[in-house]
């Protein structure tokens, strides 16, 4: 399945066009899911902790995701571990369903931001080679260009 990495600055419409594309896909009858990357990996990471099953259960119905919409990647910073959690997610996902990133960061400089580490590095290599990147470089605040049109 392909991804779709949205890079822009804050208020550039990144995530409005990942929640547009996430309704037309609701519609036409495909299973989204949205997550802040920061909420993503704390509910991977703690379902990890259980033995009762839970991470298991929370990566298989990530799986079965058609389309998983992650935003704010990196807005935070990440540790090894969570790059090993996202890490695991895309390869659970890399057959069966899209991703679509909605990062400040050009994908090129994620590697800096991550760090060059043998998990980052795989990470970067399986999202690279299933992504197309939009930029979403405006000088207007969609957030304030929205509010002046009502």
């Amino acid at each position: 399945m392909l991804n779709v990495i949205l890079k822009g600055p804050s208020a550039s419409g990144k995530t409005w066009v990942a929640c547009a594309i996430g309704m037309a896909a609701c519609r036409r009858g495909y299973r989204v899911r949205y997550y802040k990357a920061r909420n993503l990996v704390a509910e991977l990471r703690v379902a990890r902790k259980v033995i009762d099953g839970s991470y298991q259960r929370a990566i298989s119905r990530l799986r079965k995701t058609q389309l998983l919409i992650i935003d704010d990647f990196l807005l935070h910073e990440v540790t090894s571990e969570e790059v090993g959690e996202l890490l695991e997610l895309v390869d659970a996902r890399r057959i069966v369903g899209s991703t679509i990133f909605c990062s400040h960061y050009r994908h090129g400089g994620w590697i800096e931001i991550i760090g060059r580490s043998p998990v980052s590095k795989q990470f970067m290599s399986r999202v690279s080679s299933s992504s197309y990147v939009l930029r979403m470089d405006s000088s207007e605040d969609m957030r304030t260009l929205g509010s002046e049109i009502i």
